[in-house]
């Protein structure tokens, strides 16, 4: 366990089978995940209401045809814009349809 200056946190570093730290090597590593650790001080993780997986709350994009929340890996792409779904995507192109058009 190694402790660290960012709140007290304790960081616990599991082995990657195949790599092997030592030295000064080791030193760098565990340098670089608390400079990491630092940069996202003050950031506060949610969840993705899409997909449930965490992200920061900064990080949400908010559709807009149906205003709900999602994230980068949900994101559905088309007509310049970021759409929460398929759905919304197809809403704003297609939109509801005219009252006296016949299917």
């Amino acid at each position: 366990m190694v402790e660290t200056a960012v709140a007290r946190r304790r960081l616990t570093l599991v082995p990657i089978p195949g790599w092997t730290l030592t030295g000064l090597t080791f030193v760098r590593f565990v340098q670089s995940i608390l400079r990491a650790m630092e940069a996202n001080e003050g950031h506060v993780e949610t969840w993705c209401p899409v997909c449930r997986s965490p992200v920061f709350e900064e990080a949400l994009k908010v559709c807009v045809i149906c205003r709900r929340l999602f994230c980068h890996r949900c994101v559905v792409e088309g007509y310049g814009r970021e759409f929460c779904s398929t759905r919304c995507r197809d809403f704003f192109f297609y939109g509801e349809g005219e009252d006296g058009e016949e299917s």
